[in-house]
């Protein structure tokens, strides 16, 4: 693939993209009104823009929304219901800088463009038929690996620096402001609101455990974007797939980096164990939660319940003020 200059598409509601070549124009803003800003952002870029990189004609990378600095506890209180202890002790997590996170987590058609365009593999889940029927459910039953050479095509195609997100910038954007077990601040019987997790319609059809309070209407995985977001504007960061992130496991979170990056290798027992976070359309609201860590996966491992989300770097620096319009 022939690689053009990459630039900027506004979004025009939550569907239509016009392409807006070199410049940056503003779209929508998600609700960050519950939401404390810990200092202004520069002009160029505001907490809530939504936008998409185009790096070719009639390619676009996956919905971005752009994240304020700021704050929070991560991990749970000793009191959270379903917790387990490697969720502690909790740590006060400062993020000082502003990035931007996949509205949506990757679906089976933004990463058969990157198979197409021979960045990524295919890997032993995956046809071509299924990409064509799949559309725009979750991609899962990718590696670590695999999805790293996604995020890796996208930075060669866009010119932009996307990754996997930390552990902790992963519950800074899952809780959104929000200090419960889920991003709405409320409990089990209104999880199915913005989550797609084991409900009333997947224990009709198997026994196992899940949350028998409420049904999210799917059996398994739903078309990405088919709940309620989070107060950043962010969708399915309960349930629906569970996703990979950047650090290797510990079993606690002493020691963890205290400004939202990534875990050094030289703390992790196995730096092939990789925590997923927000758990999946198969598992009990317990392992749904913002601070859950119960799920890992080995780095090679590829599992049907297992996507990802991806992150971009923002470099205020290179954006062309000039060219930025309200909208």
């Amino acid at each position: 693939m022939k690689m053009q200059a990459a630039c900027l598409v506004l979004l025009v509601g939550s569907c239509g993209l016009n392409q807006s070549p070199d410049r940056l124009s503003r779209v929508q803003h998600a609700s960050v009104s519950e939401v404390e800003i810990h200092q202004r952002l520069p002009d160029d870029y505001r907490a809530g823009d939504v936008f998409t990189d185009s790096f070719s004609p009639g390619e676009n990378g996956p919905q971005m929304v752009v994240i304020p600095p700021g704050t929070f506890l991560m991990g749970s209180p000793e009191t959270e219901e379903g917790r387990y202890p490697d969720e502690g002790p909790q740590q006060q997590i400062t993020i000082d800088y502003s990035f931007a996170v996949g509205r949506f987590e990757v679906t089976w058609e933004e990463y058969w463009n990157c198979v197409d365009a021979d960045g990524c593999p295919v890997s032993y889940a995956m046809q071509r038929d299924d990409a064509a029927s799949q559309g725009l459910m979750p991609m899962s039953g990718l590696s670590w690996h695999e999805a790293h050479s996604y995020t890796d095509w996208l930075s060669r195609s866009t010119g932009e620096t996307y990754r996997l997100l930390s552990e902790a910038e992963w519950e800074y954007v899952a809780r959104a402001g929000t200090t419960g077990r889920f991003s709405n601040d409320k409990g089990e019987a209104e999880l199915c609101d913005i989550a797609n997790g084991s409900d009333i319609t997947r224990l009709s059809e198997f026994n196992t455990q899940g949350n028998p309070d409420c049904d999210d209407g799917f059996f398994g995985a739903a078309p990405v974007g088919s709940f309620a977001p989070n107060p950043f504007g962010l969708y399915d960061v309960h349930g629906n797939v569970t996703e990979w992130i950047q650090d290797c496991y510990v079993d606690n979170l002493r020691n963890i980096p205290t400004d939202g990056s990534a875990r050094p290798v030289e703390q992790c027992a196995f730096d092939n164990i990789i925590p997923t976070k927000g758990g999946s359309f198969a598992i009990a609201a317990e392992w749904l939660r913002s601070a859950s860590r119960l799920q890992r996966r080995g780095a090679n491992q590829r599992n049907a319940l297992t996507g990802f989300r991806v992150a971009r770097d923002i470099d205020f620096a290179s954006t062309d003020a000039a060219a930025i319009s309200d909208g």
